[in-house]
């Protein structure tokens, strides 16, 4: 296997991706705008991707509110970038494209309905929701849909397993991920997942930062509820919820190491 990786330079590629590939023995080519390769340029892209069998996507912006980056910004790259690597996927006869976009396609707190939170989940495209990041990340996932190629989606968490976090939004510490976590997650979806697929992925977590998490969620809806604007009248609590705010099942079978 010939693995294309864009983006290759930043904290998940560098810390994560690429150390797992060569540990696995694995061909890889980096793409990354340190090297003066910018996914904008698409006629680049196409040259390069030349006799790759995949291509891990993880070039974008990375987070909100980056310093200096506009709407304009999130836009330009994280979506009309994304569509060249597509389109030069396609174009290249790449067989399969993982894609790590983001839980903060669900948007805060108080968007979230019912936990365990699974695929079906109102995201902040439903509530009209107008936060970049978030929104190019949801329109690049949907863009995989319309090509050949078998697209393969992880919805990470915040990728930083010692990323501190406000001590009044317990939810950052349920979504935690170490970048060679989801170098593991990457490398077993390239051999083991065959048909598109949608992965929520972070890591389960003590039973009690999940407590402190819904009792969190909980919280700011008694508060909203009162001024008249709780868009959920309760949080719904589908099945118990013992080790993520997250529906796990395929982010476990990820993070298996044979």
């Amino acid at each position: 296997m010939k693995v294309f990786v864009t983006g290759h330079l930043g904290m998940i590629g560098n810390l994560g991706v690429v150390p797992i590939l060569e540990e696995k023995k694995v061909e890889w080519f980096g793409y990354d705008i340190i090297d003066g390769r910018d996914i904008l340029s698409f006629r680049l892209l196409a040259e390069k991707m030349k006799g790759y069998d995949a291509v891990i996507h993880l070039a974008a912006i990375p987070t909100h509110h980056v310093p200096g980056k506009t709407p304009e910004d999130y836009y330009r790259i994280n979506l009309l970038g994304t569509f060249n690597v597509l389109r030069a996927a396609e174009i290249s006869g790449v067989k399969k494209v993982i894609f790590p976009s983001s839980m903060a396609v669900y948007g805060d707190p108080l968007h979230i309905k019912y936990v365990p939170i699974d695929v079906e989940h109102p995201t902040l495209i439903d509530w009209h929701g107008t936060e970049p990041y978030g929104v190019s990340k949801l329109i690049a996932e949907k863009m995989m849909r319309g090509f050949s190629f078998t697209g393969i989606i992880l919805r990470l968490g915040s990728v930083n397993e010692h990323r501190p976090w406000v001590a009044h939004c317990p939810i950052g510490e349920t979504i935690k991920v170490h970048p060679r976590d989801v170098g593991i997650a990457c490398f077993n979806a390239l051999t083991q997942i065959e048909e598109n697929k949608l992965v929520l992925f972070c890591k389960p977590k003590p039973q009690e930062v999940i407590d402190k998490a819904i009792e969190y969620i909980q919280s700011l809806g008694q508060r909203a509820l009162l001024d008249g604007w709780w868009p959920y009248p309760k949080l719904e609590i589908r099945s118990p919820v013992t080790e993520s705010l997250f529906d796990l099942t395929e982010a476990k079978k990820l993070l298996e190491t044979n």
